[in-house]
This record gives structure tokens, C-alpha cells and sequence, in this order.
């Protein structure tokens, strides 16, 4: 029998097999693993055709009766039940005429063969809309790239300081190096706006929260698999991914109506506070790119942009915004109602 052991194990610990053959720890067998492979062994254990082996694996740093005993669960494949004691859960192995090779992983934990490889990924970032709209300097302020694959921070430049393109100098990269990542791993990051001393700070301390494109929906990070290819390319984005063509110039005026309807929000099964009809409802932005350039500091908590009303008392409360450029188009929000003293927001962002 040999069995793979996962997790801290040192080298000078132990393995034993024990059973009902062993008279469970008391004279478990210990099992040997010469090659330093995680890999223990034991062979010649004796048996009869027809028995029904039950049995457990025991790691120790010392003897058998003190170590500890790995867990089996009743839906494992090799599992039996109340043996020897009711409500125990072992291993089994019908016996047959010949050799019986049993070879188990340890709590029959799966292992993951993961593969490493080095590459780079080549990130690229149009900055022109942040600059039009007055919330980024070329001149003197800087683009970084943060992720995982950097700790999310600005420590190490080759990984996270961007170049401008000089022959595009609304283009902003980084070729990023990776030296042995998991292959196929995710990848996840977000661009960030470093301000000069001199040039008003961006909201929300410089990090971008992206709308639409390869993002998670959850915290907004941009993702990209890693394929451990010298020449992989990232897709080329926007900063906040607002294109250049939502730009609303001066002397525009959008105009944007709203409406959600509120029935749900009122059941009580569905709300720790429920809705009622008369409480407020409000639209709020939730990307720092609307708080840059409206020069609004990026909030603990989010405020109450637009007041929605419900005219009709049927529910459905709308608002309209108004947009006066220079701006741009397209929005992460979501809406909120304030009952009381509580103010509740929708857990999902949504997009226009």
C-alpha cells in the first residue's frame, strides 16, 4: 500500500498504515519513503482472499498512538462505515488471489498538477479622455499598472511603471515580465493614475474602477490568463474603459432618464429593512472617473447624486440627469433607498 501525503509534512515525520489487520494503532505498520518524494510505502502485508480490509493512514512525528489520523468521508469511494466503531468512517479493499496493489492520497485530497512557465504580457492604456477632461497631466504625471502579479503596488518599476508611446503620446505601456507563474493562472490588475505634487490628487487615491470590458464584476479588476508566451498582448483599454468617442464636448448637453421599479425592494423576504412607498430612492455613481471630473472626493460613503420620484404611485420612480459637457457618457451605478435612518443600496453595479 503507499499513499501521497499532502500539506506541511516534514521529513523527519512518520507514516503508518493501521487497520483492523494491525489492531488499529497498536500495531500499525510504519510505512517507509526512501525517496523523499512524499511517498510512502509499505509492502508484504499479509492477507486472505475474500477479506475486507479496513484501514486508515496515520501521520505522526513520533510513534503511531500519538499521531493523527486522516479523515475519510462517507462519500469517498473507498469508504466503510461503523468499522470498527459506529459512526467511524475507514477505508476498504476486498482482498483477491494475487498481488493487491492499493495506492491512496492522503484524505484522498485531489492533486493539482500545475505547470510553470516564464512569458510576458504586454499591457497598453489610452489615457486621452482623462486628459481632455482635465484629471490627468502627461506632463508631468505618470500611468502605473498594479495587479497581483506586482502586490499591488508601485514597488518594483520594471512591473508597474507604464512608458508613453512616443509615437502616440495618448498611449501609455509596460511589456511585463513573469518568471515561472502558474500557467493559465488569472491574472488581475487595474491602471493608476500617479499624480505630481503640483496637479490636483485623482479620487479615490489614483486606482481606476473600470465599467464594461474584461473586468470581475465584484471588485471591478481587470483580468487576463496568463499563457507563458514572450509576445502575449492584453487588450488594449481606456483608462476606466471610457472610450474616446463618449466624450460629451463643451456646449452638449445629454440628457438621461432613469427608472427602477421598487416592488421587489418592498418584500420582506427579500430586504433586512423592506421598502416602503415614500421613502427616498436615489441614483449614485459608483465609478471614481465621475468623481474626478466633477471634482467630488471619492466617498466612504456614496452620494445621493440624483433623487428619483414616483409620480404615478405605481412603484416605479424615475429621474432624469442632466449632462453638460465637457463630460463624458456611460456610467457604473446603481440606485439606494433610505428608510429611516438606513440607507440601502443594490449589491450589483449596473452600466449605461
Amino acid at each position: 500500500m503507499r499513499g501521497p501525503l499532502m500539506g506541511t509534512m516534514e521529513l523527519t515525520d512518520h507514516v503508518y498504515l493501521a487497520g483492523g489487520f494491525t489492531d488499529w494503532q497498536n500495531s500499525a505498520i510504519e510505512m517507509t519513503g526512501p525517496d523523499e518524494d512524499s511517498v510512502y510505502t509499505a509492502i508484504d502485508v499479509n492477507f486472505t482472499s475474500g477479506d475486507i480490509a479496513a484501514y486508515k493512514f496515520i501521520w505522526s512525528t513520533g510513534a503511531a498512538g500519538s499521531g493523527n489520523w486522516e479523515t475519510i468521508l462517507a462519500s469517498d469511494f473507498d469508504a466503510i462505515s461503523n468499522y470498527p466503531n459506529p459512526g467511524d468512517v475507514n477505508r476498504g479493499w476486498g482482498i483477491h488471489d494475487g498481488s493487491n496493489e492499493i495506492s491512496r492520497l492522503w484524505e484522498n485530497d485531489e492533486i493539482i498538477v500545475q505547470q510553470y512557465a516564464d512569458g510576458n504580457i504586454f499591457f497598453e492604456v489610452d489615457m486621452s479622455v482623462a486628459e481632455e477632461l482635465g484629471v490627468f497631466d502627461p506632463d508631468v504625471d505618470s500611468v502605473q499598472i498594479r495587479g497581483s502579479f506586482n502586490g499591488w503596488n508601485a514597488s518594483i518599476p520594471e512591473k508597474s511603471l507604464l512608458y508613453q508611446n512616443p509615437a502616440n503620446p495618448n498611449d501609455w505601456y509596460l511589456d511585463v515580465p513573469f518568471v515561472q507563474e502558474i500557467l493559465n493562472s488569472t491574472q488581475s490588475y487595474k491602471y493608476f493614475i500617479q499624480n505630481a505634487p503640483s496637479s490636483p490628487p485623482y479620487t479615490n487615491t489614483g486606482w481606476e474602477v473600470p465599467i464594461l470590458g474584461n473586468t470581475s464584476a465584484e471588485n471591478r479588476d481587470r483580468q487576463i490568463t496568463f499563457q507563458g508566451s514572450p509576445t502575449q498582448e492584453a487588450p488594449y483599454a481606456y483608462f476606466e474603459n471610457i472610450h474616446t468617442d463618449w466624450v460629451i464636448p463643451a456646449g452638449t448637453t445629454v440628457v438621461i432618464n432613469f427608472s427602477v421599479d421598487m416592488t421587489n425592494a418592498a418584500n420582506p423576504d427579500s430586504q433586512t429593512v423592506p421598502f416602503v412607498a415614500g421613502d427616498s430612492v436615489f441614483w449614485m455613481p459608483r465609478q471614481s472617473f465621475y468623481y474626478a471630473v466633477n471634482g467630488l472626493p471619492w466617498p466612504g460613503e456614496f452620494p445621493r447624486i440624483l433623487e428619483l420620484t414616483d409620480p404615478n404611485v405605481d412603484m416605479i420612480y424615475t429621474g432624469t440627469l442632466t449632462i453638460n459637457g465637457p463630460m463624458f457618457n456611460g456610467y457604473l451605478y446603481n440606485y439606494a433607498y433610505k428608510s429611516g435612518t438606513s440607507l440601502i443600496q443594490e449589491e450589483d453595479n449596473k452600466v449605461k
